[in-house]
């Protein structure tokens, strides 16, 4: 079509443009918005909020505070203007605050240069005192003979026996009490860095050391143990003291030893090896002095007995492993008491021990590595540090 053909716009003169093809779609504007697609099927609306939602002003008030109860305060505190009076400052813990092992376990923040003199002093005169009137009360009834002391005639030491194990037992009391009074700590943390005696610990160790015990007992019998055993007409009493008194005896030394004195040593030490190192030296020898021994080779069996029950302490952080030690070998060295004459029980005079007990020695020895060993396995605590649950 030509220009002159185009239709005119009557009102300017200008063509009108032609109309756009049949085949074209026609141009439609986009609108300004375009909404977003539907959700999947599995969507879900979000879930308005919990709180209000509103203008924030500033600024806002600060959260309450808990203050503790005020209290009056004394008459010579001074309490500065703004401030209150809210009670006197905590005592220190009695219970150590940092890793402490065994031997060191009374150096805690309550702890004091003076306590281990007081209770070393306190136990000794308690135990002194009841071993003194035990030995009052049955020299009035009989039962030992002063008289026969003093003519220089042996007479049986049942009786001696039987007052020995008796008033170390009744020590165990005194030295628990000695140990609470003065440290402010519960009985059981006096067995353990645990706070308690572990039974199922003790049991274990009671089966580690008797075949070694049994061995010694084996070569006891071997060197003629049982020639010249007969019955003695109070056998039965003489096992019924054994019984009952035996393990407690053994305890309460180890206790009394391993226990409290150990510790009490050991903590007047800043560093822990020295308080260790010394602290078993003067806890073996005051075992061995115990003893009353005159013979050598037999000092130096309890020093060593006293020396090993010091490494089982410190390597199992705990009484446990000691006491069965001691238990064990008291029980079984005194299994033919009850056919034997009691005459000479406490003769330790020199000349009585020979090189032969270094047997014994050597089955201690023993006894306290395979001890060391599995505890290392059953990975046993020799450290602690004592916790606000732990309390």
């Amino acid at each position: 079509m030509s220009e002159q053909s185009r239709p005119v716009d009557p009102v300017g003169g200008i063509p009108v443009p032609p109309p756009p093809p049949p085949d074209l779609p026609p141009v439609v504007a986009p609108p300004y918005y375009l909404p977003p697609p539907p959700p999947p099927p599995t969507a879900y609306p979000t879930p308005p909020p919990a709180y209000p939602v509103g203008p924030v002003s500033y600024p806002q008030a600060p959260p309450p505070q808990a203050f503790p109860p005020q209290l009056a305060a004394p008459a010579d505190v001074n309490v500065p203007y703004g401030y209150y009076y809210a009670g006197p400052p905590p005592k220190p813990s009695p219970l150590p605050d940092q890793p402490r092992e065994y031997h060191e376990f009374y150096r805690a923040p309550a702890f004091r240069a003076w306590k281990p003199w007081v209770a070393i002093v306190a136990a000794a005169v308690g135990a002194f005192v009841i071993m003194l009137l035990l030995s009052i009360s049955a020299v009035s009834l009989g039962l030992i003979d002063v008289s026969a002391f003093l003519a220089g005639r042996e007479v049986d030491g049942f009786a001696l026996f039987a007052v020995n194990n008796v008033s170390l037992a009744l020590c165990i009391p005194v030295i628990i009490g000695v140990h609470v009074l003065i440290f402010r700590q519960r009985p059981g943390w006096l067995f353990s860095i645990t706070g308690a005696f572990r039974w199922k610990l003790f049991g274990k160790f009671l089966l580690l050391v008797l075949p070694f015990e049994l061995a010694a007992l084996g070569y006891d019998i071997w060197r003629g143990a049982l020639e010249g055993l007969s019955w003695r007409p109070d056998g039965l009493l003489v096992i019924a003291v054994i019984l009952l008194t035996t393990p407690f005896q053994a305890a309460a030394e180890e206790i009394a030893v391993r226990g409290l004195l150990l510790r009490c040593v050991g903590s007047m030490f800043k560093w822990r090896l020295p308080g260790l190192i010394v602290g078993g030296l003067i806890s073996a020898i005051v075992f061995m002095l115990l003893h009353g021994a005159g013979d050598l080779w037999l000092n130096i069996f309890y020093f060593i007995f006293a020396a090993v029950a010091v490494v089982l302490v410190w390597r199992t952080g705990g009484l446990e492993a000691a006491i069965a030690m001691h238990i064990v070998h008291n029980l079984l060295s005194e299994l033919f008491l009850p056919w034997m004459d009691m005459t000479g029980i406490f003769d330790r005079e020199a000349g009585v021990g020979s090189a032969e007990v270094l047997v014994y020695v050597v089955l201690n020895l023993v006894t306290a590595a395979l001890i060391v060993w599995q505890a290392k396995r059953w990975k046993l605590p020799v450290a602690r540090v004592v916790t606000q649950t732990d309390r």
